[in-house]
């Protein structure tokens, strides 16, 4: 179990309801109250992504969605292994996976490209033909058309595999890196009626993401806003660390 749990990437989504944005307030219930729980209780959801990148990710990912110690997960379509998590999953129909939109490929030697015919989306493309390594250079060579065309085409794909995500969030946080991006991303999760991973950008959150390095301007406040599908209210990434058993310290204290 160790060894599965060293091989994929935890994260923290809270689902704080003892908040809410002033949709809910007409609604008079927080997202947490809307899904059947106490109110003013927390919500916690374990959430692993990056399955599909490799073949140790999906070997801990599958041992921990069936053991009920995480409660969803979010596969990579352009990589490798994401043929044989889809065709795990129909067999599995009960799990919650989503899709971790990826426009990015960072390994140095593993590398992967678009789903998207390359000729319609050549700024996503690197000088060997691969996603760029960086977030920063996808935003100065890709346009917003064509990081949707690419959203799209693997939204499309990973149906077409058999598996309608239960949720789309982001590899590497690269569609928060432009308003434009954001925009895209909301407009396809929107259209398809699937929840993006969407945060409620209260002050405080958007303080901590500015100083993350996210560039959280006005306008793409204003997106949040208008975004209408179901949102988390704050969101913690599991940390690094040297040993597992100093990751596995800081995933308690996370919690």
């Amino acid at each position: 179990m160790a060894r599965s749990f060293a091989g994929i990437l935890v994260l923290g989504l809270f689902i704080a309801c003892d908040g809410g944005s002033s949709e809910r307030s007409e609604a008079g219930s927080t997202w947490g109250e809307r899904l059947g729980y106490p109110k003013e209780k927390r919500v916690l959801i374990l959430h692993a992504d990056d399955i599909g990148m490799c073949y140790e990710a999906n070997v801990a990912a599958k041992s921990y969605l069936t053991g009920d110690f995480i409660q969803s997960a979010s596969a990579m379509v352009p990589c490798p292994w994401f043929d044989e998590i889809a065709a795990w999953y129909r067999e599995n129909p009960e799990e919650d996976v989503g899709l971790h939109l990826v426009l990015t490929s960072e390994w140095k030697h593993y590398r992967w490209g678009p789903v998207a015919d390359p000729q319609n989306v050549p700024g996503l493309l690197d000088p060997d033909g691969y996603l760029w390594r960086e977030v920063i250079d996808v935003v100065e060579h890709a346009s917003a058309a064509e990081v949707e065309k690419e959203i799209r085409a693997q939204v499309e794909r990973s149906i077409t595999r058999g598996i309608r995500p239960g949720h789309l969030d982001t590899h590497m946080g690269s569609l928060y890196a432009s308003a434009a991006f954001t925009e895209a991303y909301f407009r396809v999760a929107t259209e398809y009626g699937i929840p993006a991973m969407a945060i409620e950008f209260t002050p405080e959150v958007v303080e901590r993401f500015r100083d993350q390095g996210y560039p959280i301007d006005e306008r793409m406040i204003e997106l949040g806003l208008n975004y209408r599908l179901p949102k988390l209210d704050d969101f913690h990434s599991m940390l690094g660390a040297d040993t597992y058993a100093e990751k596995k310290e800081k995933f308690y204290e996370l919690v």
